[in-house]
Parts: C-alpha cells; structure tokens; sequence
C-alpha cells in the first residue's frame, strides 16, 4: 500500500482459505485451510509453516497484541494458544462448551461465546483464564474501543456498550430492526446501521458518541442507494458491505461485464 501504484501480487501461496489474521509484530499471516493451520512470514517468500492438521478447522482466529498469541479454537481440544513470534504452541484453554464461536479481542483480554452456550465469556491473556461476562446475553455482533475501554455488542433489537475494565453496562438502546456496528477508533463514534422498521428498504447510518452518560447521536451518514447493513471497523473509519449491480452483454465474441 505503500506503492504508488499499490497492485495484488499472488498468490502467496496456493490453498483453500478459510480464515486468516495478522499478527503485526512478528510479521506473520497465520491461516486456516480445510486441512491444515499454518503461517507464512510477510517478510519473506519462504514456503507455509505448517502447525498443525484437520482438526483446526475453525470460523475464527484472534490475535492478542500484548502477549503476541494467537487463539486458534477447535471442536475437540477447546481454545489452543500460540506464541505468535516463535509459533510455538503455549497452551489450551478447556471450554465450559463446545467451541468458541465468536472473538473480539482488546489490549489483556479476549472476549469469546461459545456455540451451545449462553452469554459472553473473557479471557484474561496474563492467566489465559476465563470468565462469564455479567448479565450479558449472547451477542449477534461484537466490536470494541481497541485502547481497551469499551465493549459492544448487539442481541436483537439491542445494542450495549459496556464499560470493559468494570464489565458494567453504560449505555443501552433499542433499536427498530437487528443492527451492525462498527467502531471508527480515531473519532471515537460507534457507527450504527438499522432499517427505519421491518421489511422497510430503507437503510440508516448514524454515528453515535457514548460515556457514562449513555448514547448520544452526533451525525446521520449519508448511505449509498446499494449500500447495505454489514458493516466492518477499519482504521481511520469503518467498511460498509454493497451490491455490484452488473448486467453481462457479448462483445466480439467475449463477454464483457458493465456496472450499471
């Protein structure tokens, strides 16, 4: 990105990628594949380091930047820790479930759900320990302050913001349909998308500040005609899913493909 003229290079390498993360420090992409979990080193071309086998098919990874690891969850073993720098395994966390389903992960914690049970779980990455989140229900959506202050989360027509040092909600409100979110960190605004009602086409994007005091609605954003709900935290703002509309037509004997 730093080019001129930034072009996609690859593939790095050629596998059916089911999930990916970052680690930035060490400089390592590390990768799940229907088979296998692996990483490649960002700095260099040198071939996959390959950790482990079938068992590590998951919808998840989650890197924690304070002590540089890497939770991989699985459907046997439960959650299993990795040294992100050396790849070294660390440890596994045992689950109260099945497997962890859902990440959000702030400076010392790693907040998780788990399939086939009820509410939101933390990780303490000093003691790799867990515990239930208070009187918090099983999020639909997750996304978080990355300094480590607040946490949010939506269930149904709700959406929360609690306050992670004390776990305590500071801030509730209903909305009129399920909600996404996503956290612009350098304006501190909880950025909202929800239809006006059920079934209703129109979309909605509102940009929120939160404190002690609750929500407070500081903008309405401007939403493209093929905008949609989902929505994605992205440095210096936030990613907003769409449709391409596309209609096809033949043009010396090749297809070519118009965006109307």
């Amino acid at each position: 990105m730093r080019d001129a003229d930034p072009r996609i290079r690859g593939p790095i390498f050629r596998k059916s990628i089911g999930t990916i993360d970052v680690a930035p420090e060490p400089g390592r992409l590390f990768y799940t594949t229907p088979d296998q979990l692996g990483y490649i080193n960002l700095s260099s071309s040198k071939p996959p380091k390959i950790l482990g086998g079938r068992q590590w098919r998951t919808a998840r990874l989650a890197y924690e930047p304070t002590l540089r690891e890497m939770y991989v969850p699985t459907s046997k073993s439960g959650l299993v820790v990795y040294d992100a720098e050396s790849g070294e395994r660390s440890t596994t966390i045992k689950l109260p479930g099945w497997y962890a389903s859902m990440f959000e992960t702030v400076p010392s914690k790693l907040c998780f759900s788990v399939a086939n049970k009820s509410g939101l779980y933390v990780i303490d990455a000093a003691t790799h320990t867990f515990a239930p989140w208070p009187k918090l229900v099983t999020p639909a959506y997750l996304d978080s302050d990355p300094t480590g202050h607040y946490l949010f989360a939506t269930h149904d027509r709700h959406l929360v913001a609690a306050d992670i040092p004390s776990a305590k909600a500071v801030a509730r409100r209903v909305t009129a349909t399920e909600t996404r979110i996503a956290y612009d960190a350098e304006r501190r605004r909880l950025v909202v998308s929800e239809f006006d009602q059920p079934g209703h086409p129109r979309l909605r994007l509102r940009a929120f500040s939160v404190s002690a005091d609750g929500f407070t609605e500081v903008d309405e954003l401007k939403n493209p005609d093929d905008g949609q709900a989902g929505l994605e935290s992205f440095r210096g703002g936030f990613l907003q899913q769409g449709f391409l509309h596309c209609r096809c037509r033949a043009q010396h004997s090749r297809t070519a493909l118009e965006t109307s």
